[in-house]
Order: structure tokens, then sequence, then C-alpha cells
């Protein structure tokens, strides 16, 4: 494999890789409707309706009490809505974040969300903070796994080819996040810290020593 000279730059997918849902997440969502109520036709609708949301065009509380209405749920929007602030940060990976930061390397997030779910991301759980920057869909106005993502990833970044280390667990991400002039890998977050690490040093990436 020929390495860059000096990679500046570690980009990361959200969800998979340094966030996950708790187990029973989907069935928050099932129980916003009464009991004789077609769960999966609920399910597959809501997440179609979600995705104008995740490239900006449409606003997520809307839709999502719009839905609600429609399959006569009862359930309170802002009840609904805490929902997509069910995020487990994977604390590990976030150390890891930290240590690489402290070698002076740029590290970013590189993910699909609506503007809600991102605002508590960002704000809620501190990512603005733990991150230097957060590139995200809703804002970006395309979506992963579209080459269009990673051009303007790369553009915003104004770095150069082979500079840019990206990790997501999605394969697709990952071919597309190669042809736009990234270096890519696939990392899933259940491969744990080990497997995290090995992929960095692979890059020259290793965090920085405590």
């Amino acid at each position: 494999m020929q390495l860059s000279p000096e990679m500046t730059t570690l980009v990361l997918d959200a969800d998979g890789v340094v966030q996950s849902v708790p187990s029973g997440w989907i069935s928050r969502i099932e129980a916003f409707l009464e009991p004789n109520a077609d769960r999966q036709a609920f399910i597959d609708e809501l997440f179609a309706a979600e995705r104008p949301c995740i490239v900006g065009k449409s606003d997520f509380a809307t839709v999502l009490e719009d839905l609600l209405k429609r399959w006569g749920s009862s359930t309170d929007i802002a009840e609904a809505l805490s929902v997509w602030e069910d995020i487990v940060p994977a604390t590990e990976i976030l150390d890891c974040v930290a240590g690489i930061r402290a070698k002076g390397i740029t590290v970013c997030l590189a993910t699909n969300q609506q503007a809600y779910r991102y605002r508590h991301m960002s704000q809620g759980l501190d990512y603005d903070r733990r991150f230097d920057r957060i590139l995200v869909s809703c804002e970006l106005g395309v979506a992963k796994p579209s080459e269009a993502f990673f051009d303007r990833v790369m553009g915003d970044l104004r770095a150069r080819s082979g500079e840019v280390l990206f990790l997501d667990d999605k394969a697709d991400c990952v071919r597309a996040a190669r042809r736009c002039g990234m270096l890519a890998e696939r990392f899933e977050l259940s491969e744990g810290r080990q497997r995290f690490e090995a992929l960095l040093a692979q890059y020259g990436m290793a965090a920085a020593q405590s």
C-alpha cells in the first residue's frame, strides 16, 4: 500500500462507528401506535418520510407530527422526537479520537442526519467539542453513498487526495469515498477499539499516549 507522506485528516461516520442506538430502539417507535396497527408499514413509511429531511429538504418534526396524526397516534410530538435522541456514544472510540486530535490530526464526522438529530449530537452529546468539524447531509444537501457527498466533504476540508482517511461501516460508502480521492476502510463499532487503533496505525495515525 502506498501511503501519503503525511495524513492530515481522519473522517469518521457516526452511526455504527462512533455511536449506536440501544437495543429496543425500534420498539420505542412501535409504541407510538395502537395495538392493532401495522407496525412494519408504519416503520417503512416513517423512514421513507425521513429521507428528504436527511438532505435538508423537509423539517423532521413536521414530518413526524403529520405521520403520527395520519396513523391516529396519541403520542406527543416532543415525546416522539426524544426517541431520536436515544444515542449511545462509543466512549472507547471517542477516547481514541481525543488522542488522535492531541497529535494535531484533524478529526471530523461525515454523517447522514436530519437536523433534529444532528442538533442533539452536536450540542447534547457535545460532538461540537469532541470533533474538529461535523459535515452533515442535512447541511450539505446530499447524502452518502452519493459521490457528491464525498466531493463536498473534500471541498470543505480543502484537503488533497491521499491526505484523508475515512472510516465507515458500510462498504458502498467506502467505495464512493475512494472514488473521490480519500483513503477509506470499512470499520464496524462491533469490531472494537483494538481494530480501530490497528487501522489508524496502518495509516500512521496512532493516538497520542497519555
